[in-house]
């Protein structure tokens, strides 16, 4: 075992203190990559159920609207 002369061992410090940054940065990083992609898709699958509930709502109005008018015609 080597004894380092403390510029070294501060070299040392501040290298290994920058590794655990960039690695708690990059992990971060990635979990927030991967909730952004289940924000995404949470959103796409909430866009199409709006859709389909909106047709289907103005199917029903046509078809209540259709039924007025024709018992009015008779």
């Amino acid at each position: 075992m080597t004894i380092l002369s403390p510029k070294h061992q501060r070299h040392l410090r501040k290298l290994v203190i920058r590794q655990i940054r960039n690695y708690r940065q990059e992990r971060y990083n990635n979990l927030n990559l991967l909730w952004v992609k289940i924000k995404k898709q949470k959103d796409r699958r909430r866009r199409r159920t709006l859709e389909k509930l909106y047709r289907l709502e103005r199917i029903r109005l046509m078809k209540q609207q259709a039924g007025s008018i024709l018992t009015m015609s008779a």
